[in-house]
């Protein structure tokens, strides 16, 4: 079976390299006992964030995403994919000559739903995890590394982001709602990229013809 929509998608840490990142991660901090990906994390991509114990709202304990255990490996799990992503973006811009007139787009997945869930727990599965403490999402951070990236090559970066001809009333015909609030979460890639000083651009999601937008 396929991912569908609402589904909050799947942990993608389970190769030996990962696996093998987040236990030197773990033995660096100390926490040797949290070098393997929580059992808690979902198995049904499919699910919803309350079908999963990382996720849920009622959970608590260690494997939950607010302990010990949860908490270390999903802000593990955001820096890595971070990094790997301005590793990208750096390899990018030194392969193509400076140009007048050149720009670079990064594009980043505007996953809307479950997004007013206390865990944001589909954006997170993409590693978009949000701050553990503010519940703010990641996108500030992801502005804050496209900003250094073309402040320390002197290229423009834009922050590309999708899903800008939705409304908070619709996602789409016969879909839905999953705790989704689009315009909120666009007016929240907003405020990133102006505190950063980075340019936005977007595309839109579905097609044209959404009655609200």
């Amino acid at each position: 079976e396929g991912w569908e929509y609402p589904g909050v998608g799947l942990i993608m840490a389970h190769d030996s390299g990962m696996q093998q990142m987040l236990r030197d991660a773990a033995a660096s901090a100390g926490k040797k006992a949290f070098g393997c990906v929580p059992d808690s994390a979902p198995t049904d991509t499919n699910g919803s964030p309350e079908s999963c114990a990382l996720f849920s709202a009622k959970g608590s304990g260690d494997s939950n995403r607010t302990g010990g255990h949860g908490a270390f490996f999903l802000e593990w799990y955001h820096k890595t994919l971070m990094s790997h992503g301005e590793a990208v973006l750096r390899s990018a811009v030194s392969a193509f000559p400076k140009t007048a007139g050149l720009a670079f787009s990064v594009k980043v997945s505007g996953i809307h739903w479950h997004c007013m869930h206390p865990s944001r727990a589909a954006e997170t599965c993409a590693g978009y995890a949000p701050n553990p403490e503010t519940g703010a999402g990641a996108y500030g951070s992801i502005a804050k590394m496209l900003g250094r990236v073309a402040r320390e090559a002197s290229v423009d970066v834009f922050f590309n982001f999708t899903c800008l001809e939705m409304s908070n009333a619709s996602q789409g015909p016969g879909m839905p709602q999953a705790a989704s609030a689009p315009e909120d979460l666009i007016a929240e890639v907003r405020r990133a990229c102006i505190q950063e000083s980075v340019p936005l651009c977007g595309e839109n999601a579905l097609q044209f013809g959404l009655p609200e937008s």
